[in-house]
């Protein structure tokens, strides 16, 4: 097991890992934003988010073929989600409105896909949103929606942590 797993599990392949997906983006956000008004522009965006926040709410459809609700679909059909968000004072802009899905490992997805859903209009404060879930193997699959804050210049997506799920 050593033998095999070593060369895929090493001190050399993780510190690479870090520097190319966490330190050297950080460093590079770093100095987009040093106390320049990239910086004042993400520091008003982040009060506006969390000050609207309350009032940003979700709701989603089951997956459905056509009109009907689906409990099970054949490995390679695909279901349409729909969502509905109300976002507050809070623009569509500021907000990315996701459908995750996976396996089912008992306890939640055990992989996980995420999907961002495509606005499909809007009325009265609110805005729906759609997505395909496709299958993506035999056996149970689960699903949620999510609504979360998002921001171009964010190198994470997850800086603010706020999450509402449907």
């Amino acid at each position: 097991s050593i033998r095999t797993v070593a060369p895929v599990y090493s001190l050399a392949r993780m510190l690479k890992e870090y520097y190319t997906k966490y330190y050297f983006p950080a460093s590079r956000f770093g100095q987009r934003v040093d106390g320049g008004t990239t910086a004042r522009d993400l520091a008003e965006w982040e009060r506006q988010v969390r000050a609207g926040w309350p009032q940003v709410s979700l709701e989603a459809t089951t997956a459905q073929v056509g009109d009907q609700p689906v409990a099970e679909m054949a490995a390679d059909a695909t279901a349409v989600v729909r969502a509905t968000l109300r976002p507050g004072a809070l623009t569509p802009e500021m907000l990315a409105v996701e459908l995750v899905y996976g396996q089912d490992g008992g306890r939640g997805p055990a992989t996980t896909q995420i999907v961002p859903m495509r606005m499909t209009g809007a009325r009265d404060g609110a805005i729906t949103y759609e997505a395909e879930l496709a299958s993506i193997d035999s056996g149970a699959v689960t699903y949620g929606v999510r609504v979360r804050p998002q921001h171009p210049e964010l190198p994470i997506p997850f800086a603010i942590p706020q999450v509402n799920w449907a």
